[in-house]
């Protein structure tokens, strides 16, 4: 074998090499895609990246905020923050994408949650023209009474201080209304909005949670179309379906 011929066979394994290379970050920038397109479908995220997600205020008037959030619930919004952030920014898999999109001329995507305070007041409108999830019932988190107010599967009746459930078009009362957590997906006017609260802080963290865990599965399952999942929670803080009602 002659050195051009040795040097040919090196030339065309480095070539299948790179091409190997290539074709493999390209495949791994199309999951990453794919996962990003599936995250922004379900939570409603079209043009933009961002989304806001606004938990329950208490008055104090020794703050210069005058506004105090629950422990809970501020630390359940940040991991969903961090969740979705991961999706988008952190391991191995996302810098590839963005690598990748860089060589092909594309915008690296980014999913960034913005936590706020609900307003403490009573509000009519929602604020934002983009997706809303709201964390907090609706007796601390205004925002939650606005939208349960105007129609959802379930709720937290605050007369009567139980939660119902949409049965055949009418409310029914939940026969069991402690440690419920509810987690609820539903349109209003073209923009998704995600409800997750509960009886307390913990069952809200709890809906929370679930929701961070599942919902790959519930977009699946439910593709576009509004749902509402009921939560019973367990004396160890586990959380079991009740109920999935479907808009």
């Amino acid at each position: 074998m002659n050195a051009w011929q040795i040097a040919y066979d090196i030339g065309i394994n480095l070539f299948s090499d790179v091409v190997f290379v290539f074709g493999l970050l390209f495949v791994l920038w199309v999951l990453h895609r794919r996962q990003l397109l599936e995250a922004k479908r379900f939570f409603g995220l079209h043009q933009q990246n961002e989304i806001r997600v606004f938990i329950s205020g208490h008055a104090h008037a020794e703050t210069v905020t005058k506004k105090v959030v629950t422990a809970l619930e501020y630390e359940a919004a940040a991991e969903l923050k961090d969740a979705l952030r991961h999706l988008s920014s952190r391991g191995l898999l996302p810098k590839i994408a963005k690598v990748i999109a860089g060589l092909i001329g594309q915008t690296p995507q980014f999913i960034e949650a913005v936590i706020e305070v609900s307003p403490l007041e009573h509000v009519r409108d929602l604020p934002h023209s983009g997706s809303l999830i709201l964390v907090g019932g609706p007796l601390r988190n205004q925002l939650t009474k606005c939208v349960i107010e105007a129609g959802s599967l379930l709720k937290y009746d605050t007369t009567r201080g139980r939660f119902v459930e949409s049965v055949d078009g009418q409310y029914r009362e939940v026969a069991d209304s402690n440690n419920v957590a509810v987690l609820e997906k539903m349109k209003v006017n073209g923009r998704v909005i995600i409800l997750a609260y509960g009886t307390g802080e913990k069952d809200t963290s709890i809906a929370v949670h679930h929701l961070i865990e599942n919902w790959k599965r519930l977009d699946k399952e439910h593709l576009d179309r509004a749902f509402g999942i009921r939560l019973s929670i367990d004396s160890i803080g586990k959380a079991k379906v009740e109920r999935v009602i479907t808009g």
